[in-house]
């Protein structure tokens, strides 16, 4: 649709970050950006069925890099790293920062250098549409842990708001024709687990959108 915000992969402008955030403006993913996921993922695919080692996709993390990964683990370890990661302290964030969190991994996804599946991103961006928005507490701790939260429903797990409340998000996810939720195939979570460089975009959302922090 022509006032869709359409991901390329490439830069958002502002005001199409404060649109989306605010006043949920439609976003769909540009069908380019959709052919070089699927490239990038058919990368990822080959170097498990070629048992290659590979940080992130087949091996532990930080101190456990040098551990290899059976492939019947490669979930396991996708989820578990997630799982690990999901806490954090204080009141959560208000709606318009965690969609617009959303926006920009989703964003970020279709460059098509992560090696996701598309159904990650298809995932997100269903999220946005359906005003499905992970509970997000204000403070991390150490790495991603802040932005773990924001896999957990689309996993599945984890909870989501609604109405200002929190609530199981298992049976909210909305579900791409592709596939089920955005479950652990090899290297998915650590790309998901990423910042999006949160405090820093929720300072402009302030001055853009009236928001306050």
């Amino acid at each position: 649709m022509p006032n869709d915000v359409c991901l390329t992969g490439e830069r958002l402008t502002l005001e199409e970050i404060v649109d989306v955030a605010f006043n949920r403006r439609n976003v769909t993913v540009d069908e380019a950006a959709r052919a070089r996921v699927v490239a990038s993922r058919r990368l990822v695919e080959e170097i498990v069925e070629r048992r290659d080692t590979a940080y992130g996709i087949n091996t532990g993390f930080g101190k456990l890099s040098d551990v290899s990964i059976a492939p019947e683990q490669l979930e396991d370890l996708q989820h578990n790293l997630v799982r690990s990661h999901a806490c954090g302290l204080g009141d959560p964030l208000p709606e318009p920062a965690v969609r617009a969190m959303l926006l920009l991994r989703a964003n970020v996804l279709a460059k098509g250098y992560s090696g996701v599946r598309p159904v990650v991103i298809d995932t997100l961006v269903g999220m946005l549409r359906e005003g499905v928005h992970p509970v997000v507490p204000a403070r991390g701790s150490g790495g991603g842990r802040s932005a773990a939260t924001r896999p957990g429903p689309a996993r599945g797990r984890g909870r989501r708001a609604t109405g200002g409340r929190g609530a199981r998000a298992a049976r909210s996810v909305p579900r791409p024709a592709a596939g089920p939720p955005a479950r652990g195939h090899a290297q998915q979570a650590l790309e998901q687990l990423r910042e999006a460089r949160l405090h820093r975009r929720r300072r402009r959302l302030v001055g853009r959108g009236g928001l306050e922090l």
